[in-house]
Protein backbone atom coordinates (compact mmCIF):
# COMPACT_ATOMS: atom_id res chain seq x y z
CA UNK A 1 0.00 0.00 0.00
CA UNK A 2 1.66 3.25 -1.06
CA UNK A 3 2.24 6.04 1.42
CA UNK A 4 0.85 9.41 0.33
CA UNK A 5 3.25 12.30 0.06
CA UNK A 6 3.51 14.33 3.24
CA UNK A 7 1.95 11.56 5.40
CA UNK A 8 3.80 9.88 8.23
CA UNK A 9 2.78 6.32 9.06
CA UNK A 10 2.65 5.71 12.81
CA UNK A 11 2.98 2.35 14.53
CA UNK A 12 -0.02 0.00 14.50
CA UNK A 13 -1.79 -0.24 17.87
CA UNK A 14 -4.53 -2.51 19.18
CA UNK A 15 -6.56 -3.06 22.32
CA UNK A 16 -8.99 -5.62 23.71
CA UNK A 17 -12.08 -5.22 25.91
CA UNK A 18 -12.46 -8.01 28.46
CA UNK A 19 -16.03 -8.63 29.67
CA UNK A 20 -16.55 -11.00 32.61
CA UNK A 21 -19.34 -11.92 35.03
CA UNK A 22 -19.63 -13.30 38.56
CA UNK A 23 -22.07 -16.13 39.21
CA UNK A 24 -23.73 -17.18 42.45
CA UNK A 25 -26.68 -19.14 43.80
CA UNK A 26 -28.97 -18.93 46.83
CA UNK A 27 -31.28 -21.66 48.13
CA UNK A 28 -34.38 -20.70 50.14
CA UNK A 29 -36.51 -23.26 52.02
CA UNK A 30 -40.02 -22.23 53.05
CA UNK A 31 -41.09 -24.43 55.95
CA UNK A 32 -44.80 -24.51 56.72
CA UNK A 33 -45.72 -23.78 53.12
CA UNK A 34 -49.43 -24.56 53.63
CA UNK A 35 -49.55 -22.02 56.47
CA UNK A 36 -47.77 -19.42 54.34
CA UNK A 37 -50.58 -19.78 51.81
CA UNK A 38 -52.89 -18.16 54.39
CA UNK A 39 -51.18 -14.82 53.71
CA UNK A 40 -53.15 -12.46 51.55
CA UNK A 41 -52.46 -11.30 48.04
CA UNK A 42 -49.54 -8.82 48.01
CA UNK A 43 -48.15 -10.03 51.34
CA UNK A 44 -44.67 -11.50 51.29
CA UNK A 45 -42.04 -13.35 53.28
CA UNK A 46 -38.46 -12.20 52.80
CA UNK A 47 -34.98 -13.59 53.27
CA UNK A 48 -31.82 -11.47 53.23
CA UNK A 49 -28.52 -12.80 51.87
CA UNK A 50 -25.23 -11.79 50.28
CA UNK A 51 -24.01 -13.15 46.95
CA UNK A 52 -21.89 -12.10 43.94
CA UNK A 53 -20.65 -9.02 45.77
CA UNK A 54 -24.07 -7.56 46.66
CA UNK A 55 -26.79 -7.76 49.30
CA UNK A 56 -30.23 -9.01 48.26
CA UNK A 57 -33.68 -9.92 49.50
CA UNK A 58 -35.73 -12.79 48.11
CA UNK A 59 -39.40 -11.85 48.35
CA UNK A 60 -41.82 -14.79 48.43
CA UNK A 61 -45.51 -14.00 47.85
CA UNK A 62 -47.51 -17.17 48.71
CA UNK A 63 -50.67 -15.74 47.10
CA UNK A 64 -49.20 -13.58 44.37
CA UNK A 65 -47.77 -10.08 44.33
CA UNK A 66 -50.56 -8.46 42.29
CA UNK A 67 -54.30 -9.10 42.29
CA UNK A 68 -54.17 -10.65 38.82
CA UNK A 69 -51.84 -13.31 40.23
CA UNK A 70 -54.04 -14.18 43.20
CA UNK A 71 -53.71 -17.89 43.94
CA UNK A 72 -50.30 -18.08 42.29
CA UNK A 73 -46.93 -17.73 43.98
CA UNK A 74 -44.63 -14.83 43.11
CA UNK A 75 -40.89 -14.77 43.76
CA UNK A 76 -38.80 -11.61 43.41
CA UNK A 77 -35.16 -10.67 43.83
CA UNK A 78 -34.53 -7.21 45.31
CA UNK A 79 -31.26 -5.27 45.53
CA UNK A 80 -30.90 -3.73 49.00
CA UNK A 81 -27.34 -2.40 49.19
CA UNK A 82 -26.01 0.92 47.93
CA UNK A 83 -24.92 -0.32 44.51
CA UNK A 84 -26.10 1.32 41.30
CA UNK A 85 -26.69 0.06 37.76
CA UNK A 86 -26.09 -3.60 38.53
CA UNK A 87 -26.75 -5.61 35.36
CA UNK A 88 -27.79 -9.18 36.12
CA UNK A 89 -29.17 -12.39 34.72
CA UNK A 90 -31.56 -14.00 37.21
CA UNK A 91 -33.29 -17.38 37.13
CA UNK A 92 -35.72 -18.87 39.67
CA UNK A 93 -36.54 -22.55 40.15
CA UNK A 94 -38.80 -24.44 42.55
CA UNK A 95 -36.86 -27.60 43.39
CA UNK A 96 -38.18 -31.09 44.16
CA UNK A 97 -38.50 -32.15 47.78
CA UNK A 98 -37.24 -35.64 46.94
CA UNK A 99 -35.07 -37.10 44.19
CA UNK A 100 -37.98 -39.15 42.83
CA UNK A 101 -40.24 -36.16 42.26
CA UNK A 102 -40.32 -35.92 38.47
CA UNK A 103 -42.97 -33.20 38.36
CA UNK A 104 -40.45 -30.64 39.59
CA UNK A 105 -38.44 -28.47 39.24
CA UNK A 106 -40.44 -25.61 37.84
CA UNK A 107 -37.77 -23.45 36.22
CA UNK A 108 -38.63 -20.05 34.82
CA UNK A 109 -36.85 -18.39 31.93
CA UNK A 110 -33.89 -16.18 32.71
CA UNK A 111 -34.46 -12.51 33.41
CA UNK A 112 -31.96 -9.90 32.24
CA UNK A 113 -32.40 -6.88 34.48
CA UNK A 114 -30.45 -3.78 35.49
CA UNK A 115 -30.97 -2.77 39.12
CA UNK A 116 -30.59 1.01 38.99
CA UNK A 117 -30.31 1.44 42.79
CA UNK A 118 -31.77 0.16 46.05
CA UNK A 119 -34.73 2.52 45.59
CA UNK A 120 -35.27 2.67 41.85
CA UNK A 121 -36.08 -0.26 39.57
CA UNK A 122 -34.71 -2.46 42.34
CA UNK A 123 -36.47 -5.79 41.85
CA UNK A 124 -37.40 -8.41 39.29
CA UNK A 125 -39.31 -11.67 39.53
CA UNK A 126 -41.66 -14.34 38.20
CA UNK A 127 -45.10 -15.74 38.92
CA UNK A 128 -46.13 -19.42 39.05
CA UNK A 129 -49.70 -20.57 38.35
CA UNK A 130 -49.81 -23.46 40.84
CA UNK A 131 -53.54 -24.15 41.24
CA UNK A 132 -55.00 -26.82 38.95
CA UNK A 133 -58.52 -28.19 39.53
CA UNK A 134 -58.49 -26.58 42.98
CA UNK A 135 -55.33 -28.49 43.88
CA UNK A 136 -51.94 -27.04 44.74
CA UNK A 137 -49.58 -28.56 42.16
CA UNK A 138 -46.60 -28.07 44.48
CA UNK A 139 -48.18 -30.54 46.90
CA UNK A 140 -50.07 -32.70 44.39
CA UNK A 141 -47.73 -35.71 44.73
CA UNK A 142 -47.97 -35.80 48.53
CA UNK A 143 -50.35 -37.87 50.66
CA UNK A 144 -51.99 -36.21 53.66
CA UNK A 145 -49.33 -37.67 55.95
CA UNK A 146 -46.53 -36.51 53.63
CA UNK A 147 -48.06 -33.04 53.45
CA UNK A 148 -47.74 -32.75 57.22
CA UNK A 149 -44.15 -34.07 57.20
CA UNK A 150 -43.03 -32.36 54.00
CA UNK A 151 -44.89 -29.09 54.27
CA UNK A 152 -42.19 -27.04 52.58
CA UNK A 153 -40.94 -25.88 49.21
CA UNK A 154 -37.41 -25.09 48.09
CA UNK A 155 -36.63 -22.12 45.85
CA UNK A 156 -33.35 -21.70 44.00
CA UNK A 157 -32.17 -18.33 42.75
CA UNK A 158 -29.26 -18.23 40.28
CA UNK A 159 -27.63 -14.84 39.81
CA UNK A 160 -25.06 -13.69 37.29
CA UNK A 161 -23.71 -10.15 37.70
CA UNK A 162 -21.91 -8.36 34.90
CA UNK A 163 -18.53 -7.05 36.01
CA UNK A 164 -17.05 -3.75 34.85
CA UNK A 165 -15.35 -4.16 31.49
CA UNK A 166 -11.56 -3.85 31.45
CA UNK A 167 -9.50 -2.54 28.52
CA UNK A 168 -5.98 -3.87 27.87
CA UNK A 169 -3.37 -3.15 25.23
CA UNK A 170 -3.18 -6.01 22.75
CA UNK A 171 0.13 -7.52 21.68
CA UNK A 172 -0.44 -8.32 18.02
CA UNK A 173 2.69 -10.46 17.82
CA UNK A 174 1.25 -12.88 20.38
CA UNK A 175 -2.13 -12.97 18.63
CA UNK A 176 -1.85 -13.61 14.91
CA UNK A 177 -4.81 -11.67 13.58
CA UNK A 178 -3.06 -10.35 10.51
CA UNK A 179 -1.23 -11.91 7.60
CA UNK A 180 0.43 -9.17 5.61
CA UNK A 181 2.18 -9.79 2.37
CA UNK A 182 3.42 -6.32 1.41
CA UNK A 183 6.61 -4.92 2.91
CA UNK A 184 5.02 -1.61 3.87
CA UNK A 185 2.43 -3.23 6.16
CA UNK A 186 5.03 -5.54 7.66
CA UNK A 187 7.17 -2.55 8.55
CA UNK A 188 4.15 -0.94 10.23
CA UNK A 189 3.64 -4.02 12.41
CA UNK A 190 7.33 -3.90 13.28
CA UNK A 191 6.62 -0.42 14.70
CA UNK A 192 9.02 1.28 12.33
CA UNK A 193 8.24 4.74 11.11
CA UNK A 194 7.77 5.38 7.44
CA UNK A 195 8.08 8.91 6.19
CA UNK A 196 7.20 9.84 2.65
CA UNK A 197 10.04 11.43 0.68
CA UNK A 198 10.10 15.09 1.39
CA UNK A 199 10.88 17.91 -1.00
CA UNK A 200 13.82 19.99 0.10
CA UNK A 201 13.39 23.65 -0.60
CA UNK A 202 15.99 25.73 -2.37
CA UNK A 203 16.70 29.34 -1.59
CA UNK A 204 14.91 31.71 -3.91
CA UNK A 205 12.11 29.29 -4.83
CA UNK A 206 8.64 30.39 -3.77
CA UNK A 207 5.69 28.14 -3.19
CA UNK A 208 5.02 27.97 -6.94
CA UNK A 209 8.64 27.11 -7.58
CA UNK A 210 8.60 24.37 -4.98
CA UNK A 211 5.55 22.70 -6.58
CA UNK A 212 7.06 23.06 -10.04
CA UNK A 213 10.23 21.36 -8.86
CA UNK A 214 8.31 18.63 -7.04
CA UNK A 215 6.09 17.63 -9.97
CA UNK A 216 9.04 17.72 -12.39
CA UNK A 217 10.19 14.53 -10.66
CA UNK A 218 7.27 12.56 -12.24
Amino acid sequence: MPIKAGVTASALTASTIVVTATEGCHILKIDGYSHARLLGNGECLRSNFKAVGHTWDILFYPNGKFIRYFGNISIYLKLVDGSKNVTTEVQFSVLPRASGDEALPYTKQKIIHTFESARRNNKCGHHWPIIDNNQDMLMSNCTEEEEEEEDFIIVRCDIKVLNKAVVHDLNLRSWSIYRCEDDTCKRLHDRSSLVAPSVKSKPGLGIKGEFTRFFSCF
